[in-house]
């Protein structure tokens, strides 16, 4: 983990896109995917339905950083495809609890792209993804010196590692 100055997080909170704006997005992706999901197969192909759904949700994790818009996306995702793609006229009902495998399988696509992208991010260790900082305000910092460091007999401060 690392820490980040206050000033820091002020110029990278104005270039991320904000979380209305992702969800937005998203939603667009979604409308279009149920769109062409239902062109390419028909009304009784839900598998194929469903692998268009689930591609465009873990696509859209996987360059999405903000957890709340993947979530949100996730959401309307299911419920577009319960409701227009399984069933018809937009009935959010399914026979035998269908509904749990659909959300699952679009839901493990979300997972996949998150993870992809942690991965990415830690491989190419990109600073400018935010996931996984700890913010340390300036006004929060220790009176005795930096952080991991103690006091020692004299005043003077030492390394905590140093006995």
């Amino acid at each position: 983990m690392m820490a980040v100055v206050s000033d820091d997080l002020s110029e990278r909170a104005a270039d991320r896109t904000p979380t209305g704006i992702s969800v937005a997005i998203g939603s667009v992706l979604v409308v279009v995917a149920a769109v062409v999901a239902a062109a390419l197969f028909p009304r009784g192909e839900v598998a194929g339905r469903l692998v268009v759904m689930a591609v465009v949700v873990g696509g859209y994790a996987t360059f999405v950083p903000d957890l709340r818009a993947v979530l949100s996306v996730y959401l309307l995702s299911v419920l577009v495809f319960t409701g227009f793609l399984a069933n018809q006229y937009g009935e959010l009902t399914t026979r035998h609890g269908d509904l749990w495998w659909y959300a699952l399988t679009i839901g493990f696509a979300a997972v996949l792209g998150i993870g992809y992208r942690r991965i990415r991010r830690s491989a190419l260790d990109d600073p400018s993804d935010p996931v996984g900082e700890v913010v340390v305000p300036a006004d929060l910092s220790p009176v005795a010196g930096r952080a991991g460091e103690r006091s020692g007999a004299e005043g003077s401060a030492q390394p905590a590692w140093h006995g």
